[in-house]
């Protein structure tokens, strides 16, 4: 049985704190408020699997380093616009109809006859 200690970094060089260490074979395992873990393995050929924040790393034992680096996990930048949407067009037109029907409706009384 192997066994070696590892610590992991993240973009800024900060402790990845609950990054994923997965041998194939042998305890899986979360990096402490360090970023260290201890990896368990069987052969020195065996593949670790390491993932943190939607970034994975996999290497065999015998070639990991005591301190794995991940990069930055950065998107593209996006840029977001939108346009107000202008109704004083609306309010203008609400206005001429209400003005129209104020001034052709008189209000006088109409004759029913029954």
């Amino acid at each position: 049985m192997l066994r070696k200690t590892i610590t992991i970094l993240d973009a800024e060089g900060k402790p990845a704190v609950g990054a994923h260490v997965m041998p194939d074979t042998g305890e899986k395992t979360i990096t402490n408020a360090q970023g260290q873990a201890e990896v368990i393995v069987n052969d020195a050929e065996e593949w670790v699997t390491i993932t943190y924040v939607g970034q994975e790393n996999a290497l065999p034992y015998n070639q990991l380093p005591e301190v794995v680096k991940f990069g930055a996990n950065e998107l593209d930048e996006v840029v977001i616009t939108a346009k107000k949407k202008s109704y004083a067009a609306l309010w203008v037109l609400a206005a001429i109809t209400l003005g129209t029907l104020a001034i052709t409706n008189t209000n006088q009384p109409q004759k029913v006859v029954l």
